[in-house]
Parts: C-alpha cells; structure tokens; sequence
C-alpha cells in the first residue's frame, strides 16, 4: 500500500477516455487498472489502462496475477499501480455504492484505491415505485481508498482486559 493521503486528483481526460470505454461495452461491467503517484499527501491517478477481464451484466473477473503484471509495468513507466476502476451498469439513482464482492475485494488485494463508475439508464419514481427509462445514461464516478483492518498485537504476558479495566478505575478515582 502507498503512503497515507488525503487527497486524490484525477486526469480528467484520461477519466473521461476510460467512461467512453465503458459505455461502449455496456451493459456489461467494464474494469481497468489505475496508474499513479503519491506526492506529500495528494494520490495522483494519471493512467487508467485496460486490465483482462471476464465481465457479465452484474459481475466481472480477473486474475489477481493481471494485478501483479500492471505493478510491474506501471514502475517502468515511474508510476504505481494505485488500484482499480469498474463499472456497475444499469444502477438506479446513481447510487455509487459497493457490492458485496466490491467490499470483499477491496479488502483482500493489493489495491490501494478502487473507484466505481455507475451507470444509470433507469430511475424510480419514489411516490409511485413506477421505474422509467432515461433518454440519456448518467454517470458518475466515485474513488475509495482501501479499508484493511489493523493488526491487533496483543502480548500473551499481560490480559489486556484486566488492565484496562484497572486503569478505568484509576480514572474514576481520581474525579
């Protein structure tokens, strides 16, 4: 994973290049790898390349070893492999949210960003339920750093929970 940040700046162009790509392929999903660079505390995606995958209406796969290969040639380039980007055709409402397999590989892989773009082509009327049929698509697109859990190092001499509840007690001891 790449140093902590707080922001991240994307090539517009590059972006828009990459939303071109997938609704072309729509309405199956549509996944690319992102390119970049940590500079003080700002991610900069400046590439998005395209990744081999398998992709359906509602799911894609990829070999975890295609990761491997962009790590490779993203530094000859003097870049990072930063994460990935994928569609989700055919949401509603533009909700830019994960799936169940969106939270489960964002927290199993090497990614350090993954970013979604949704594609909307319905909307519901939320008064009457009634879905109806955009004349345009809608897109949006949303980056989210990866989430691990930390590693709780805990020594075997000491149980933490016996310590921690005497120094609650020092404290309300000393009020």
């Amino acid at each position: 994973m790449l140093a902590p940040f707080s922001r991240i700046v994307v090539d517009k162009k590059e972006e828009q290049k990459f939303i071109r790509r997938a609704l072309r392929r729509h309405p199956l999903e549509y996944m690319e790898a992102l390119w970049g660079q940590v500079r003080g505390d700002i991610l900069y995606i400046c590439a998005f390349v395209k990744l081999d995958h398998k992709a359906t209406r509602k799911n894609l796969k990829y070999e975890e070893e295609e990761l491997d290969e962009h790590e490779e040639d993203a530094e000859e380039n003097g870049l990072h492999l930063i994460g990935s980007i994928h569609s989700h055709p055919n949401c509603e409402d533009n909700d830019v949210g994960f799936s169940e397999t969106d939270l489960a590989t964002l927290q199993e892989s090497q990614e350090t960003v993954m970013g979604i773009c949704v594609v909307q082509t319905t909307k519901t009327d939320k008064v009457t339920g009634v879905k109806t049929r955009l004349k345009r698509k809608v897109v949006h697109v949303a980056y989210w750093p990866t989430v691990k859990p930390l590693l709780a190092i805990r020594p075997d001499s000491q149980p933490t929970t016996k310590r921690g509840y005497k120094l609650a007690k020092k404290k309300k001891s000393r009020r």
